[in-house]
């Protein structure tokens, strides 16, 4: 499996800018996934069929590894893992809705994925959340 690695403190830093609204309910928040978007597999055709392929397919796009870098696609397929419930999927969508990458910018959105990542037990989510709730960035400020 191929991610793209990112610096923990670089990755914090930019989650200090991400949030300016207040987190709604989980409904409306998934009221317009990046899924229902019309993106196809790699242009051989290949689709994959478990959360691990779906990872790995994302990554590859984001980095261009055997297939044209492609962020809208990376997107597509992180979110698509996220939603079945991987956390380190749903930390990388988090993070393309935090910067916009492949997506529109969504701060919402990336509280919410982080917010799942955390539960999941990602390091590297749980402080975001941290970094959101000591400035109220998209939160109630909550040292």
């Amino acid at each position: 499996m191929t991610l793209i690695r990112r610096n923990p403190l670089r990755h914090t830093v930019l989650s200090l800018a991400a949030f300016s609204l207040l987190l709604p309910t989980a409904s409306s928040v998934l009221a317009n996934p990046v899924n229902d978007v019309d993106v196809p597999a790699r242009q051989s055709g290949f689709e994959p069929r478990t959360i691990q392929q779906q990872i790995q397919l994302a990554g590859d796009y984001l980095a261009g590894h055997g297939v044209p870098q492609d962020s809208k696609r990376a997107a597509f397929w992180y979110e698509k893992a996220a939603g079945a419930g991987d956390a380190r999927a749903q930390l990388e969508i988090g993070y393309l809705y935090e910067a916009g990458i492949g997506v529109p910018r969504d701060p919402v959105r990336a509280f919410h994925w982080y917010q799942l990542a955390a539960a999941g037990g990602l390091a590297g989510a749980k402080v975001n959340l941290g970094i959101a709730y000591l400035f109220g960035d998209g939160v109630e400020k909550n040292e």
